[in-house]
């Protein structure tokens, strides 16, 4: 048996070629010096978040019991590997190995609860991990509706690109003008609903709230019980009662709730990464218009113009939907409303792979712009 002190030279090789691993919550259980200092603080991860099987070998179709003396962290999960070799192609590229979604059950989603590191399966060489087995069996009877994965940049030619700015161009302008969306600091979006969870029926309302350009907060209240999600450049948090942290894979799936919304592509138009792509006629309730895709941080999304005003007519992209699946998703808007001088769209009627889907329909009671409190992008303490 290898002693676990031989460990810490190779742990400490890997991280010090890569110090962006212990920036991440990345560190081993052994003594290694000069390791950068993280960027958060990450508790020990518990018994439930311990593979003890062994994830390297898991990716080579062979199920291997981990050695505690053999134990790296990151995350929030510690991963126990077979020998000292595994523990170190686990530190040079863990975003191969770890699990995905930030351990999130993968049916349900990257912004779900916890899966079970004992269920758990390898799809198109990831890890996901599962609340139930059900969930499990779920996810395998059609694996590419549960699988999240970033959307791919869209193709296009010098004409294309031309075309999309000039799109783009003609949507703000019937927003109220340039000037007016780069003025605008934050958006807040509110909305209440009536849903039955279980036997019991509660006021769900949700509130999205983003401040320009790069921190995000979601805010659930369900009557008896509150949590809200929190993103900036510095930390993402899951606060109810407990805070914890979030992964970069959960992070985006917070982000990409508010990216797909016509206002919020207006405003991050001047991001470096921002492409906009014409991508031809579209009718959407017999009223012709033009598609134009947008994509930046991994993200895309169509939105359908009316040629005659610049009115948004729908938002077309893929993600969950309807029971949890991923799927293409159209937001058909019935409605716009003045803020603040801006015509905004304000409800619309969801379709989910092409059927009606009531229950993705939008219809905030409350839109507003201006500025934000800063506490409410602080680490928020646990809710009651």
């Amino acid at each position: 048996m290898i002693a676990r002190a031989t460990l810490a030279p190779v742990l400490a090789l890997f991280l010090a070629a890569s110090p962006a691993l212990a920036q991440h919550g990345l560190t081993s259980r052994d003594p290694v010096p000069a390791i950068p200092p993280a960027t958060h603080e990450l508790p020990a991860p518990p018994e439930a978040r311990t593979f003890k099987i062994d994830v390297v070998e898991l990716q080579r179709g062979r199920e291997v019991a981990g050695n505690p003396d053999f134990a790296v962290d990151c995350w929030g999960y510690r991963y126990l590997f077979s020998s000292k070799e595994n523990a170190a192609a686990f530190l040079a590229d863990y975003q191969k190995y770890e699990v995905q979604l930030g351990g999130a059950c993968a049916k349900m989603g990257p912004l779900s609860g916890r899966g079970a590191t004992s269920i758990h399966t390898i799809y198109q060489g990831r890890l996901y991990t599962f609340a139930s087995q059900s969930c499990k069996d779920g996810f395998l009877k059609d694996p590419e509706a549960r699988a999240d994965r970033p959307d791919p940049k869209p193709e296009s030619t010098p004409e294309s690109l031309a075309r999309g700015r000039q799109l783009l161009d003609l949507m703000l302008f019937h927003m109220g003008g340039p000037a007016k969306v780069d003025a605008v600091t934050s958006l807040r979006m509110e909305a209440t609903t009536r849903e039955k969870q279980g036997d019991k029926d509660y006021n769900h309302r949700r509130t999205w709230i983003a401040s320009f350009p790069d921190k995000f907060r979601r805010d659930d209240d369900w009557d008896d019980f509150k949590y809200a999600m929190v993103v900036t450049p510095e930390f993402g948090v899951m606060a109810y009662s407990k805070v914890e942290e979030m992964h970069p894979q959960q992070r985006l799936a917070l982000s990409r709730g508010l990216y797909h919304l016509p206002a919020v592509i207006a405003k991050l138009r001047t991001r470096d990464d921002f492409v906009a792509v014409a991508a031809g006629p579209v009718t959407i309730n017999g009223t012709k218009g033009e598609a134009l895709t947008v994509w930046f941080d991994s993200t895309a999304t169509t939105l359908v113009l009316d040629l005659a005003s610049g009115r948004v007519l729908a938002a077309m992209y893929r993600d969950r939907g309807k029971g949890g699946a991923i799927g293409a998703i159209e937001m058909r808007y019935t409605a716009e409303r003045d803020v603040n001088g801006l015509s905004l769209p304000a409800a619309a009627e969801a379709w989910f792979n092409s059927e009606r889907w009531t229950g993705g329909d939008l219809k905030p009671d409350v839109i507003a712009i201006g500025d934000v409190s800063a506490d409410l992008f602080v680490k928020p303490m646990p809710t009651k």
